[in-house]
């Protein structure tokens, strides 16, 4: 499927971590971990020619500490070899 939408001329794909609902079946986003994102987003960055591939950053990856959001974005950027990182919250 990413090989047909980045030939298809998409400028971004986002892996997100709706991964659980779709590829696991899980009822919510929240049991996926920080392994699981990196294994579907190094598939999908595998198919992938031109796109920009953006990975989502799992619950609780990230909302510890700075150095804990930190340590999970640099495994995904280094395991999966994403693009770019997204993460959702603040105050």
């Amino acid at each position: 499927m990413a090989s047909i939408v980045d030939q298809a001329g998409m400028d971004v794909i986002l892996v997100g971590d709706s991964a659980s609902n779709v590829m696991a079946g899980h009822e919510t986003t929240l049991p996926i971990t920080l392994d699981q994102m990196i294994y579907h987003a190094a598939s999908v960055i595998r198919a992938v020619n031109r796109s920009l591939v953006v990975v989502d950053l799992p619950f609780g990856s990230y909302q510890g500490n700075s150095k804990g959001a930190l340590k999970s974005a640099v495994r995904i950027m280094k395991e999966a070899e994403a693009h770019a990182v997204k993460l959702e919250g603040g105050s």
